[in-house]
């Protein structure tokens, strides 16, 4: 009796499932392809920085860490210039406390020799959670950071949602994503690569750091936005910040690199309303604890230099010239420590005093200008 014929079977992998996986992958590719369009400028900023990191530290002896308020008021240029010790900046927008033990370590790792490094943490970013930043870390963290980071914080799902998002582009740019679409919808152009352009040419130019514009009229009023941030409760710094401070002091100290820890200055207002809320007290004796466990570090302390409103681009950051100003002290304070460090390793900076450049510094403005006249972004 004659068999039937055997059915074939089918295609391990249904034609609709291959056909959707296919067009996920093109998808994906594309997005990567087009990261200026499609990635938040502040986003990019993070992905710029750990470039810098591995790639533009080795040779410099000064390397700069922290969140926007040191990216944006120390020059590297000025420090090479006042102190001849050449400089990079890794600072960050809101910059996070494990954030710059991890650009500090691929830094050393890429073979960064620094014999000074500048640090600066900012009150509001260590009394919060790390997480806040969680759209920022995916642009940084490799593999091995992102499990330093989720298993010091004792929380698998920001390990699984960071490298699931370092890898798909469409999951860490979906909310940009979604608003480009509608833009697009309403015939209205919302693509970020403008302004990343901008950020991506200053900072090349200006050895990380980000140059804002002199005389944008800033007034010295704290917005509304401040009252939460710095006053909402009294200041305190989280136990996995701090944990991740130590780990950065350490390793800088086992390098015998001198630490300085920065306070940049407030705009004037800002500055009382913390001391009338008792949150720079707390804040000072905060540091004061790890100047005493760290004999290497010592602090520079521009909040009482007299800044006035009109050297701000708002009431944290410094413009151009309160930038050239503090970076001019800075840099005079790092040549006189190489000769003889200071007694009191809590250094009071100066009273402000304008400083003019021998040499160009490209501000933002000047970056969009020449943005516009050339049409490229160049090196």
């Amino acid at each position: 009796m004659p068999m039937p014929p055997l059915r074939q079977r089918g295609s391990v992998i249904p034609g609709g499932l291959l056909g959707m996986l296919i067009l996920f992958a093109v998808i994906e590719v594309h997005i990567a392809k087009h990261t200026l369009d499609f990635t938040r400028s502040d986003y990019w900023d993070w992905r710029l920085t750990g470039r810098y990191a591995k790639h533009s530290t080795p040779g410099c002896q000064v390397l700069c860490f922290g969140t926007s308020r040191i990216q944006q008021s120390i020059v590297p240029k000025v420090i090479e210039h006042q102190s001849g010790l050449k400089a990079w900046n890794l600072g960050l927008c809101w910059g996070q406390a494990p954030a710059t033990y991890f650009l500090l370590k691929r830094a050393l790792e890429a073979g960064a020799k620094p014999t000074s490094i500048l640090v600066e943490y900012h009150p509001t970013t260590l009394s919060e959670d790390p997480w806040s930043a969680k759209g920022f870390w995916p642009d940084l963290l490799n593999f091995q950071e992102s499990v330093d980071l989720g298993w010091s914080g004792r929380d698998a799902t920001f390990l699984a949602s960071t490298v699931l998002a370092h890898n798909v582009p469409s999951v860490k740019d979906r909310s940009h994503i979604q608003t480009m679409v509608l833009e697009a919808l309403a015939g209205r152009n919302a693509t970020m690569c403008a302004s990343t352009l901008t950020s991506m040419r200053n900072r090349n130019i200006n050895r990380g750091a980000f140059v804002m514009p002199g005389d944008v009229g800033f007034q010295g009023k704290v917005g509304e936005n401040y009252q939460a941030a710095f006053f909402g409760k009294p200041w305190s710094c989280t136990s996995l910040n701090a944990s991740y401070i130590r780990r950065f002091l350490e390793l800088a100290s086992a390098r015998n690199i001198q630490i300085y820890w920065v306070l940049p200055p407030f705009a004037p207002e800002l500055q009382e309303k913390r001391e009338q809320s008792d949150n720079v007290a707390l804040y000072t004796t905060f540091v004061r604890q790890w100047m005493a466990a760290f004999p290497n570090l010592i602090v520079l302390d521009a909040e009482h230099s007299n800044f006035a409103a009109k050297v701000f681009y708002d009431a944290s950051h410094l413009d151009r010239e309160g930038a050239l100003a503090l970076s001019a002290m800075v840099g005079n304070q790092l040549r006189s420590v190489q000769g003889q460090p200071p007694k009191d390793r809590w250094v009071t900076l100066p009273q402000y005093q304008a400083w003019r450049p021998a040499f160009e510094v490209e501000d933002v403005f000047m970056t969009q200008a020449y943005l516009q006249k050339h049409g490229t972004f160049r090196r």
